[in-house]
């Protein structure tokens, strides 16, 4: 119930209690100790409009910062900091319950302007022509910056390469290396987006590659074919790097006349390192609601530690890293 409802309802309530006024008045003085009948009738009507206004329009009592549900929906190739990300603001508020939904980054917002979700999360921003929808639509997002995301090019532990160059990845992205097999995600994927904006392509990647719908799946491909190569956002990486697995590399990466730059916090803070892309979250809602609580805890100093903790440079925090020797 809307607040102008209360207040037709407040109306509504009034009148005509003046034209019974006299009559109830009159009995009211012959019932001595007892609560007069208009008293009761009025303090019945107010609690009724009440507990209707702390209702939203489904029936339930509106969430808060720190309370209520919601799924989030995010990017894939995101998971693992994700998961962590949602763990943790669980653990910090026990009155709220989010639970998270896993898809591609265009899935994602689809769904955020189909009004199926209140959130997302995703590891690049909105396309131009993402940005001329909401414009014709007359769709106001509000957007986040929350940390800033790194992409491994990895191949099989078997293959001896170890370094490759930006020239050559764009050969490779446009098909004209015929001897190596691209291991790649989703065209909706955040991925692809981001590689197709760095090495400027104007066309879908086509050619010898084989795609899989997510990054653990990718690895699997890359870390058995020694004549593959792929690539997988960094959270991905610390997440298998932290389990031990050795069957894969991540390449360092060169750009014209510069040195091979490995994929390391510090070379991604200066700039140094080249496949990048930012990571995001939009939603419609407005302050004081659950999702903009889940915001606010992404970009804290504890979720940020988070991001970090999955080698994803963090926005609000001001850091200081060494490169390595």
């Amino acid at each position: 119930m809307s607040l102008s409802d209360c207040s037709l309802c407040t109306e509504l309530t009034g009148f005509g209690a003046q034209s019974a006024q006299s009559e109830e008045l009159r009995n009211d003085e012959r019932m001595p100790g007892k609560m007069p009948l208009r008293l009761i009738s009025f303090c019945l009507a107010s609690f009724i409009i009440f507990a209707g206004c702390n209702k939203n329009k489904g029936g339930e009592t509106p969430d808060t910062a720190t309370s209520g549900s919601f799924e989030l929906v995010a990017d894939e190739a995101l998971k693992p900091v994700i998961d962590s990300l949602v763990t943790g603001f669980n653990l910090q508020t026990p009155n709220a319950k989010l639970t998270v939904r896993y898809k591609t980054a265009t899935e994602a917002l689809d769904e955020l302007l189909g009004h199926q979700t209140r959130l997302v999360l995703i590891a690049r921003p909105l396309s131009t022509k993402e940005h001329d929808v909401l414009t014709q639509q007359k769709l106001e997002l509000i957007e986040a910056d929350i940390a800033q995301n790194a992409i491994g090019c990895i191949v099989s532990s078997k293959n001896p390469l170890k370094d490759i160059s930006m020239d050559s990845l764009r050969s490779l992205l446009q098909d004209k290396d015929k001897n190596t097999i691209r291991i790649s995600s989703s065209y909706l994927s955040s991925t692809e987006f981001a590689l197709d904006s760095i090495l400027s392509l104007d066309k879908f990647q086509e050619g010898r590659i084989v795609r899989y719908q997510t990054s653990d799946s990718i690895i699997s491909r890359i870390s058995n074919d020694e004549h593959a190569i792929g690539f997988v956002d960094a959270s991905w990486l610390k997440f298998y790097s932290n389990s031990g697995d050795s069957s894969f590399r991540v390449l360092r990466i060169s750009q014209a006349g510069g040195r091979p730059m490995m994929l390391h916090l510090a070379y991604v803070l200066q700039g140094l390192y080249p496949l990048t892309s930012r990571i995001c979250g939009y939603t419609t809602e407005v302050p004081n609601t659950l999702p903009r609580g889940f915001l606010a805890y992404a970009m804290s100093a504890e979720g940020q530690r988070v991001f970090f903790n999955y080698d994803l440079l963090p926005k609000t925090q001001i850091l200081k890293l060494i490169p390595p020797r």
